[in-house]
């Protein structure tokens, strides 16, 4: 009888075998698995960078030299070609349609859901851990911008790679042929021109190859020249990346800064990430846009944790703990000022990291399992059964998240039935993972040049949120044009209030109240009072 990873089929709780009808059933659940949780997907629209994206997909099709063009040439500059490529492919074949990318990019992420349990079973562990792994990932809700934003596709696209990669370097491992290193150079570049951080991929090898009992400078004599590559492809990468992106934005708070505090803030990034990849794992104890005091504790912990397992145990969970940690280093470069201000999350820079977790809380379901005195697979079922469950209630919930992104987009092309469309979409589905105070004010804010709608909006929002500042400065900013004289002394009184306390963003946010209120009135041929109004917004 076979033994994997120190147990025998007949203890396994779902005895499967590494077959290849065994992989087409597993490739067949994830795509049913993918319908019911991402399907919807299909009906959202543009978010935050998609109409960049396809501006430049117009252009490059208009003129491929423009592939090459300088950075500030481009709309987006995103530095990674690969997946502009596969953009650009795409738009060849159905053009700049949403519904089309979403689900391009749910396809890549079930190719690496397939791909995971593949390369978890190639590095040591066994069937039942290396699928139910891929199906924790799958469902896994910590990372769920990486797969309902269009422009996020290069976090999946990355990941592929670099798990085409592994399984490259693993055949190396095994059958000591150069073809199989080059495959691994090839595929780690691809990934890495898709997105920077796929780099880890090169330490993770190397110890990888230190956890097989290799001598520590044949490994480097392996790795060096795919790490020399990457290294050149990376420097490259950084010239023709945007200097808006997040990666310059933390090297220009480096210089500003010096390093002590950079490093704090780094650590603190670590810790917030961490506690994500247990707080917003297949469920949502804390909100997207919030970072309760006690989350850092919940990192520390996790940390502990994989830090404990690395170097106590010697089989899977040592390496994918160790997988865990080296990808989301890079990320910690994004600083933590622009962590605080993600409005979605950090939850995309979670994605590969999700991989690791993902097989780890597999290996502990399973061990659980077998510690539990009853039926294996009757626990197994329960416990499975109730993890994907709660993982898709989450990952609804969670789509409120892009509803809310894609509003505030609509909303700044002024697109603002689209945006009310998307906004109201966020509040249905969102309660507990929007900042859900902020949302409402945003709606009101694209409805100000209909008051019908927007009396109601303000009513059900302020009775939720009675002492919102913006809220009931809004309130203000309407009854600033009623036919009731008190209304309006009372409202004139607020607004010189907070005209007085010159906060900018406030002052902004009331110019567009009033900038919004006066479009109302034009399209109405109220003429006085948009002129009103727009003199107004001016103030502010």
């Amino acid at each position: 009888m076979t033994t994997l990873e120190g147990r025998t089929m007949s203890t396994l709780v779902f005895p499967l075998q590494d077959s290849r009808i065994t992989w087409i059933a597993y490739a067949g659940v994830l795509v049913v698995l993918s319908v019911l949780c991402f399907g919807s997907l299909k009906d959202h629209l543009m978010d935050t960078h998609d109409d960049q994206t396809f501006r430049d997909n117009i252009a490059l099709s208009e003129n491929f030299w423009y592939f090459f063009a300088p950075v500030e040439e481009k709309q987006l500059g995103s530095g990674r070609p690969v997946a502009e490529l596969v953009k650009w492919f795409g738009y060849l074949v159905w053009g700049n349609n949403p519904s089309w990318y979403h689900l391009l990019v749910v396809a890549i992420h079930i190719v690496c859901s397939w791909l995971l349990a593949r390369t978890a079973l190639r590095l040591g562990m066994d069937v039942e851990s290396s699928f139910l792994g891929g199906v924790l990932f799958l469902t896994n809700a910590a990372h769920i911008r990486a797969v309902q934003w269009i422009s996020g596709l290069d976090y999946p696209l990355a990941l592929a790679l670099g798990l085409g990669a592994l399984l490259c370097f693993a055949r190396h491992l095994d059958t000591r042929r150069s073809i199989w290193l080059w495959c691994f150079a090839v595929c780690l570049t691809l990934g890495v021109m898709s997105h920077l951080s796929l780099v880890s991929v090169v330490p993770f090898c190397f110890y990888w190859s230190r956890s097989r009992a290799i001598d520590w400078q044949q490994a480097l004599r392996r790795l060096a020249p795919a790490a020399a590559l990457i290294g050149l492809v990376a420097v490259l990468l950084l010239s023709i990346t945007t200097k808006t992106a997040s990666t310059w934005q933390a090297l220009a708070f480096y210089d500003n800064e010096g390093f002590a505090k950079f490093a704090v803030g780094m650590a603190k990034v670590l810790l917030l990430f961490l506690g994500r990849l247990l707080t917003t794992a297949h469920w949502y104890f804390v909100p997207a846009y919030k970072q309760p005091v006690w989350e850092p504790f919940v990192g520390f912990a996790m940390l502990i944790l994989l830090l404990t397992i690395a170097r106590k145990d010697s089989g899977a969970g040592a390496i994918w703990s160790v997988w865990t940690l080296l990808t989301l280093l890079p990320f910690l470069l994004v600083g933590e000022a622009t962590i605080r201000a993600l409005v979605a999350g950090p939850s995309r820079y979670l994605y590969s990291a999700t991989a690791g977790s993902s097989l780890l809380l597999a290996l502990g379901i399973l061990e659980a399992i077998h510690r539990v005195p009853m039926k294996k697979w009757v626990l197994g079922v329960v416990l499975v059964s109730g993890v994907l469950l709660a993982s898709y209630v989450s990952l609804k919930r969670a789509e409120a998240l892009a509803h809310y992104t894609s509003g505030r987009r609509y909303s700044y092309v002024q697109d603002f039935r689209t945006a009310e469309q998307q906004f109201r979409l966020a509040i249905e589905k969102g309660p507990g993972v929007i900042d859900l105070e902020e949302t409402y004010s945003r709606l009101c804010l694209v409805i100000m040049n209909r008051v019908d709608k927007l009396e109601a909006v303000l009513s059900e929002a302020l009775q939720l949120f009675p002492d919102s500042t913006r809220l009931l400065s809004y309130r203000a900013a309407v009854n600033r044009f009623a036919e009731d004289s008190t209304k309006v002394a009372q409202a004139q009184r607020t607004l010189d209030v907070l005209k007085s306390k010159n906060d900018s963003a406030f002052n902004a946010a009331l110019g567009s109240a009033f900038h919004n209120i006066g479009l109302g009135f034009e399209a109405d041929s109220k003429l006085e009072l948009a002129i009103q109004s727009f003199e107004i917004a001016l103030e502010f």
